[in-house]
């Protein structure tokens, strides 16, 4: 969710609360095996659901985006995790998308 109503050209997603966390991970085709990014690098899309009915561990995106510190502004609201800057389908697939999320 957007957090400032203000001028921007990126996009930032920030989860509200401690139910969805995400992370930005970079793959190791050969041996399928991810590794996290530091906030302001870029990956897959990687995110965990906690829910009480509902448990979704390492949810691996086709989507790329860029790993978010959380922010001092978005804490105050309670906006505690990290966030994606511009989450986006790979480049590759860009044109041959009809329908996304984002």
């Amino acid at each position: 969710m957007e957090l400032q109503d203000k001028q921007r050209t990126t996009v930032d997603y920030y989860p509200h609360g401690e139910r969805l966390v995400y992370d930005v991970v970079q793959m190791n085709e050969k041996s399928n095996q991810w590794k996290s990014v530091k906030p302001g690098e870029s990956g897959r899309v990687l995110f965990h659901r906690f829910d009480e009915g509902t448990f979704l561990p390492n949810l691996l995106e086709r989507d790329y985006a860029t790993l978010l510190e959380p922010v001092h502004f978005a804490m105050q609201q309670g906006w505690i995790s990290q966030g994606l800057r511009n989450p986006a389908p790979p480049i590759h697939q860009k044109t041959q998308l009809k329908i996304g999320l984002y």
